[in-house]
């Protein structure tokens, strides 16, 4: 049972580390580099509409690496 709470464990903690990194991925750079800080800043996106997109882009290919991947063995 303790391996199995641990397995369980591991797969959340890298789970929301890919979803971090992912989102980071693409935040940053709009708010670190100021051409492309200006740029975002004049178009009409919102920081909080692309990093939700990137999250669930990134939750999508998670579950399909689990689904389709991951339980091949």
């Amino acid at each position: 049972m303790l391996h199995e709470i641990w397995k369980w464990l591991q797969f959340n903690f890298l789970f929301g580390l890919i979803c971090l990194a992912a989102d980071l991925v693409v935040s940053l750079p709009l708010l670190l580099t100021k051409s492309l800080r200006e740029r975002f800043l004049r178009s009409a996106y919102e920081i909080e509409t692309i990093s939700a997109i990137t999250l669930v882009i990134a939750i999508v290919v998670v579950g399909l690496y689990n689904h389709f991947g991951a339980s091949g063995t």
